[in-house]
């Protein structure tokens, strides 16, 4: 039985089991928080980021794609829990999809 909850600023639940200190983390998953076609600069996605986790933006433009292009590697910092890219290439594509992998640390 958890004897207390609470949660860090970037959404990641942490449970104290038992008096013990046997400490549980849940972690939050990606979740997109904007995206937008703003021409002329281009289509521009807004992610909810872990602090210091690294992204993979890739890009592809069939979802049945295996191949996806990777678009931008980003790097996070410490206060990063907002993440935001623009592709600039976006514009010349009538269809594309997106996906953002957190990773490994």
């Amino acid at each position: 039985e958890p004897r207390g909850v609470s949660v860090t600023p970037w959404g990641d639940l942490i449970i104290t089991e038992n008096d013990n200190a046997v400490v549980r983390v849940a972690r939050r998953k990606l979740a997109l928080c904007g995206a937008d076609r703003a021409p002329p600069s281009g289509f521009s996605m807004t992610w909810y980021s872990t602090p210091s986790a690294d992204y993979s933006l890739q890009f592809s433009d069939s979802l049945t794609e295996t191949n996806w292009q990777e678009r931008v590697e980003m790097s996070g910092t410490p206060s990063n829990i907002v993440s935001t890219y623009t592709d600039t290439n976006a514009l010349s594509v009538s269809q594309g999809f997106y996906r953002i992998k957190r990773k490994a640390p």
